[in-house]
């Protein structure tokens, strides 16, 4: 079923303004999890936010490993998990970055 020509052009361009944000979201992701140790409790929620926003804008734009990214580390974020899992979440952000745009992070 098509909902016509001009809305799925728009939701193409929408996909790829969310495909070319994703390297300044993971700069907001390192950010959170930079003020862990100092701010522990407010950058958790911070990134389980984050986290919890890319759950659902992965799903809604078609990019499940975004969508599954998002669930699992803000499972983590909701469990107290230890920064260090968190630290290593932020880093599985990378791959998922370079595998929907085909560039490393830091090359975008």
């Amino acid at each position: 079923m098509s909902l016509g020509p001009e809305f799925e052009a728009r939701v193409a361009e929408l996909r790829a303004e969310f495909r070319a944000e994703l390297p300044r979201i993971k700069a907001q992701l390192d950010e959170a999890v930079a003020g862990l140790a100092s701010a522990g409790a407010a950058e958790r929620a911070r990134l389980g936010n984050l986290a919890h926003r890319l759950a659902g804008n992965g799903a809604l734009f078609g990019f499940p490993e975004v969508t599954e990214w998002g669930r699992r580390t803000e499972k983590l974020c909701r469990t107290e998990a230890p920064v260090e899992l968190l630290v290593a979440a932020t880093r599985d952000f990378d791959a998922v970055v370079a595998q929907i745009c085909g560039v490393s992070v830091s090359e975008a």
